[in-house]
């Protein structure tokens, strides 16, 4: 054999080889990225759970005027609102992490770039039905809460301290 035919049989088999190790690693970081959306997930069921508990109590407290209590309840639903936007950020930069990696592996290797694409795993993203980020979309809904449980405390002070205010009477028809 000639130094050229040993040289272009490596390289070859180091494209295969090349090929093999990247298909690997593209199934173990896709294993990861749904093993941290999957975590992502339970840690904001856990969240509406427990704001959906704390609904319940400010609910019992408002019926039975304990404006005092109310407070407290929506003190805990702002820290646990600020507490949820912060672990929703830190699973968004997981996702886009995993995500930049994916792409990584995946255009650093044209065969399997193009196996991939003929398989039909991938495609264009305008043709992908969701193009957005569900940890981002959740950080709304996380922000809502954040308004919703300051606003509650702002009312439970004025009703408890300053009865006779209008947006009171709104709220208590006192």
């Amino acid at each position: 054999m000639t130094d050229q035919t040993k040289k272009n049989t490596m390289t070859e088999s180091d494209d295969l080889m090349s090929f093999d190790i990247r298909l690997k690693l593209v199934e173990l970081t896709g294993q990861l990225g749904e093993q941290e959306a999957d975590r992502a997930w339970k840690r904001y069921g856990s969240i509406l759970t427990l704001n959906a508990g704390l609904l319940l109590m400010a609910s019992y407290s408002l019926s039975n005027k304990l404006h005092l209590f109310t407070v407290l309840i929506s003190l805990f639903g702002v820290f646990l609102s600020v507490l949820s936007y912060r672990i929703m950020t830190f699973s968004q930069f997981f996702e886009e992490r995993w995500r930049l990696d994916m792409k990584e592996l995946i255009n650093g290797n044209v065969i399997l770039k193009k196996s991939l694409r003929s398989r039909s795993i991938l495609g264009p993203r305008s043709k992908r039905p969701f193009k957005g980020s569900s940890t981002g979309d959740s950080k709304v809904i996380i922000i809502g809460m954040l308004f919703f449980w300051t606003s509650l405390g702002i009312i439970s002070v004025l009703s408890e301290f300053f009865p006779e205010t209008q947006i009171v009477k709104m709220f208590f028809n006192k």
